[in-house]
């Protein structure tokens, strides 16, 4: 293989290809990335069993070939390279000559015929989804992923697609994020359970792309974002019913400003001892409470609008702060029952989030 690339668009590639390298891998093979030149362009590829990446680049083919390249010799080369032409060459012995300028490195290659590649989808199988609408959805719901590995479903977020909307999901078993999507186009209707550090990163490769593209089958789902194609291993079971541990009634309504609140609560942090705080919703005032007998005390108090009942309860401030930093809206609605049922949020004027909280015992 002998090929030209400009170093930006290489190390552009690059970064995408480094999402599916694990340091976990213990296979020489798979922490390497693949060049392959195809149709007159470079084709990279990583794959550490759960998540594949191939992005394809414009590179002058001088002449076609394929080697496995350790990932982070590679992308350490190329960042410390000038912008300017680089020249690679795979001499005898998967020698892999690499030279920019009068700089040239000669690094150890591997053979790539036997590197696995990412199972592919078909692309009628694909939707579209507007990447800013989905890179949204992502912002609103990753926080609320379980980290707990005893329960690797909850690691994953649900994606409901039905024929005009989508949904993401994640539940931690203390809390629930939901965001709702309506899309113009007929969807295929499916349920996928993909593991949230796979979405993460694909929110992270989003850029200015106008749409991406999801396609999937039985046991994996891939993303086609610009020139990338990330694929992923699905997570296999049944997700809860989220719909059934969802409040239909509220017996106390609040109307909260969402800065004033999460200043608030930042606020009470400072001396919260095991994030707690209490809330004590009585006419039109909450008082907000903390406290550590090594430190001291908070007290605060924030002006709202209340319907309904008063009420004292209790909760865990840092999963209120998660959710509050991602809302837009200048007001959320906070609903209650007793101070031992949950607490649904809702932006003002946004019906599409939904996010749910249980209460600390006190």
């Amino acid at each position: 293989m002998k090929i030209k690339i400009f170093q930006k668009d290489l190390l552009h590639s690059l970064n995408m290809a480094l999402k599916g390298i694990s340091n976990k891998n213990t296979m020489e093979l798979l922490k390497g990335i693949l060049f392959e030149t195809y149709e007159g362009r470079l084709i990279l590829t990583s794959n550490n069993l759960e998540i594949g990446v191939q992005t394809t680049l414009n590179a002058d083919i001088i002449e076609e070939g394929k080697i496995v390249i350790d990932a982070k010799i590679i992308s350490d080369i190329v960042k410390k390279l000038p912008e300017d032409e680089i020249y690679i060459e795979v001499k005898e012995g998967n020698i892999v000559e690499i030279k920019s300028g009068s700089s040239q490195f000669n690094i150890k290659g591997f053979d790539g015929k036997d590197f696995p590649i990412p199972n592919s989808i078909e692309e009628d199988y694909y939707q579209e989804i507007p990447s800013d609408v989905f890179k949204e959805m992502i912002r609103k719901t990753s926080f609320a992923i379980s980290q707990d590995e005893t329960k690797p479903l909850l690691m994953g977020e649900l994606i409901e697609i039905n024929e005009h909307s989508i949904n993401i999901v994640a539940i931690d078993g203390f809390r629930l994020a939901i965001k709702k999507c309506n899309l113009n186009e007929n969807q295929k209707e499916a349920k996928l359970i993909i593991p949230g550090k796979t979405l993460i990163e694909i929110s992270r490769m989003i850029h200015d792309n106008d749409f991406i593209k999801l396609g999937f089958d039985n046991k994996h789902a891939s993303f086609i974002i610009g020139d990338t194609i990330l694929t992923t291993r699905l997570l296999e079971g049944e997700f809860i019913n989220y719909n059934q541990i969802l409040p239909k009634e509220f017996s106390s309504k609040v109307k909260i400003n969402t800065r004033e609140f999460l200043n608030a609560l930042d606020r009470a942090s400072l001396v919260a001892k095991n994030s707690l705080i209490k809330l004590n919703i009585e006419d039109d005032i909450m008082k907000i409470s903390s406290r550590n007998d090594e430190i001291g005390n908070l007290e605060e108090v924030i002006s709202i609008e209340l319907e309904g009942n008063d009420l004292e309860i209790a909760f865990n401030l840092r999963y209120f702060m998660e959710c509050i930093k991602n809302i837009d809206e200048e007001n959320i609605y906070l609903n209650f029952n007793t101070n031992v049922s949950p607490c649904i949020l809702n932006p003002e004027n946004d019906d599409s989030y939904t996010y749910l909280l249980l209460p600390v015992r006190i």
